[in-house]
């Protein structure tokens, strides 16, 4: 069993560089058409329910684009860029940590944009419409809202598909590894189970993790993972073959690193082993 730590973020970039004309906005904006300006933090407070806030004021049509530091009296730093910056559209970028809301101001009221997850950047965000014109506001000024990224820890596991016969086990071939060859099947469509940690092929012991798709056309043989919400997926092998299990030097192995679909196939009955590591999310 091994034990790791993720830091789930979207921001893995120190810096993004913007080219071209601004694209239309990932997300939908949300008009509130009475907005109350304020400090960043009441700003944020206003949009939603934010740790940190981060406001720049006096937009112009030019001399905004640049990186801007965030930085909070509990250590925490962040870096917000902006470009292409035209006094009614900009683009931005964020890193290390993502953002939950972007507040556009401009006449009396704003538009915010929401990020679920958080997002590392996006382009062509834009002010209200002045419905005096049918032309958007001018920009007058932007708050960041965001929260701290969720540190998960999780356990990895070896997990194989079980495809429903019990007799399928590594271990009554002689080997020393559990795990299950299933099949022989035909041509088809199969959903099998996934379970990590079964140790002995025996279920009670492991975890269903999610579920494999198989689908065998004669030919040819895909294979796809659906894992439990929150599940991830570390490793994946398939072994895909006429004989039960896959050879190395002449020997039949379990090993996954020797495991690969043989294809193309003639429309005889084939075994599979489908294998994967796959990270458990501990709970608190």
């Amino acid at each position: 069993m091994k034990t790791r730590t993720h830091v789930i973020t979207l921001a893995v970039l120190l810096a993004l560089a913007f080219t071209g004309m601004a694209l239309a906005a990932s997300v939908e904006p949300v008009l509130f058409p009475d907005w109350q300006s304020g400090n960043a933090v009441a700003e944020c407070a206003q949009a939603g329910s934010y740790v940190y806030a981060y406001k720049i004021d006096a937009w112009g049509s030019s001399g905004m684009d640049g990186t801007y530091q965030a930085s909070f009296d509990d250590g925490h730093l962040n870096y917000i860029t902006v470009a292409n910056n035209d006094g009614t559209t900009f683009d931005w970028s964020a890193t290390p940590n993502p953002i939950g809301a972007v507040v556009v101001k401009g006449g009396p009221v704003a538009n915010v944009f929401y990020y679920d997850p958080q997002a590392a950047s996006d382009t062509g965000l834009y002010a209200p419409v002045n419905p005096n014109n049918g032309q958007n506001y001018g920009v007058s000024h932007v708050t960041f809202c965001w929260n701290p990224e969720v540190e998960i820890e999780y356990v990895y596991e070896t997990a194989f598909a079980f495809g429903g016969d019990p007799t399928d086990c590594f271990l009554g071939f002689g080997f020393n590894r559990w795990g299950w060859s299933n099949g022989p099947i035909g041509p088809g469509v199969y959903t099998w189970p996934l379970y990590a940690g079964a140790a002995q092929c025996d279920l009670t012991k492991g975890t269903m993790v999610g579920q494999v798709t198989v689908v065998y056309d004669g030919v040819q043989v895909t294979v796809s993972y659906d894992l439990n919400a929150g599940v991830v997926l570390e490793e994946s092998h398939v072994y895909a073959g006429y004989g039960r299990f896959p050879t190395f030097k002449g020997s039949p192995t379990v090993a996954p690193g020797q495991y690969k679909v043989l294809a193309p196939f003639d429309g005889s009955p084939i075994y599979l082993i489908v294998h994967g590591v796959a990270g458990i999310p501990v709970t608190p």
